[in-house]
């Protein structure tokens, strides 16, 4: 779980350093790690399986990556295309798409963690990432638009 988790972390950091500096960038990536294991062990505690914590945490943080690993390349599009008046919606559509993806894949595995329906699981994926959102906002300047 350490391995995966410290890899997810790596990747995740990667993607926030196109917008941000590296001290805010490190500090949003450790909430985000700590917001992922601890969130997790207190959702599985709270549905009476707090035995699966290992394995949820590992698959939360493996898929993580792996999607992670797929949005580098879109997140340094969409910096790109930013910073140079392009037309962004390509990418645009492709981070939105990526980030469905991420919630439907996040609620099979709380599905799967929590002996839920998906409709439960996917409520409970929605409710996680924005928290983990909001968490992770903490630790990042705020940007003027």
């Amino acid at each position: 779980m350490g391995v995966t988790l410290a890899v997810y972390a790596s990747a995740g950091l990667a993607i926030l350093s196109f917008d941000f500096p590296p001290p805010w960038a490190v500090l949003a990536t450790a909430a985000d790690a700590a917001v992922l294991w601890a969130g997790t062990a207190l959702l599985l505690q709270f549905f009476k399986h707090p035995r699966r914590t290992t394995q949820t945490v590992t698959a939360l943080a493996g898929t993580g990556l792996v999607i992670s690993l797929l949005a580098l390349p879109i997140a340094f599009w969409l910096t790109y295309g930013h910073a140079h008046d392009m037309d962004v919606a390509v990418p645009s559509l492709l981070w939105f798409l990526l980030f469905g993806w991420s919630v439907f894949v996040t609620a099979r595995i709380f599905q799967q963690a929590l002996s839920t329906t998906f409709t439960t699981a996917l409520l409970v994926a929605m409710a996680f990432i924005f928290i983990d959102q909001q968490i992770i906002n903490l630790f990042l300047p705020k940007i003027a638009a």
